[in-house]
């Protein structure tokens, strides 16, 4: 039987975690609670483990406004001339420096730390028995 957990730790300080506990990720994912104690920006490592092993590492940051929640962002573009030479980019500049300016990089001691807190290996490591 597979095991899959979803788990989700804040960045408290450069190199230090604290585990957000299910419940209130889940009502936070889910649009119906605040993120508890948290806002600005906020540093999240989200591990998938399946059987003791992590298959995925997801650093993100989101932005939360002051009373927890998260803050969409939207942008509103006027239509350039239509003109045949014309190329209108700038869509996908704002979708690159979201997709970027979402994420953050763990160094590899907080990565191990992470994996030591809820007993997981990466893949393609063997645990100890």
């Amino acid at each position: 039987m597979n095991s899959v957990q979803i788990l989700v730790f804040q960045r408290t300080a450069r190199d230090a975690l604290a585990i957000v506990a299910n419940h209130l990720w889940e009502r936070f994912a889910n649009g119906g609670a605040p993120l508890e104690g948290r806002h600005g920006r906020v540093d999240l490592l989200v591990l998938t483990v399946r059987n003791g092993i992590c298959e995925e590492a997801d650093p993100i940051t989101l932005d939360l406004d002051a009373n927890g929640y998260l803050v969409r962002r939207e942008f509103r573009l006027r239509p350039l001339p239509a003109h045949p030479a014309l190329f209108d980019a700038r869509r996908i500049f704002i979708r690159r420096y979201l997709k970027h300016a979402a994420h953050w990089q763990p160094s590899e001691q907080l990565l191990e730390h992470a994996l030591a807190q809820v007993g997981a290996t990466r893949v393609g490591e063997l645990a100890s028995t």
